[in-house]
């Protein structure tokens, strides 16, 4: 059995977000998508083109109200590492897995209560 690598704790979440790959003017400026799930260290959301690991992008997260801490809607803006990217079986979708690069120590702790305040 693998062991689990991640850093901090990951939960379903379905959020919109918008990015844009940076320093790539041809796709991405303005995407639109919904995530998988989230933790405070990284997103998981599906693209409609594939977009090469390693690659940086600029992320705006419109994490959904409902938790103990937050009644409203919280805004998040980070800049993320793709690390991997997977087809999805029999479509031109993919889904990344995005690592946090670039967030403030306000802005993850923003994700850390909303996935805290879920439980």
């Amino acid at each position: 059995m693998e062991a689990e690598r991640r850093r901090y704790r990951r939960v379903v979440c379905e959020a919109h977000a918008s990015y844009s790959v940076i320093n790539q003017v041809q796709r991405g400026v303005g995407e639109k998508s919904t995530t998988m799930n989230v933790s405070s260290g990284g997103i998981m959301f599906p693209v409609s083109y594939p977009i090469a690991p390693h690659s940086l992008l600029d992320i705006q997260l419109f994490l959904p109200p409902g938790s103990f801490f937050y009644t409203s809607a919280v805004t998040v803006r980070v800049i993320g590492e793709v690390k991997w990217s997977r087809r999805i079986n029999g479509a031109e979708r993919y889904n990344l897995g995005v690592q946090f690069k670039q967030i403030s120590e306000e802005d993850r702790e923003r994700i850390a209560n909303y996935i805290y305040g879920r439980d």
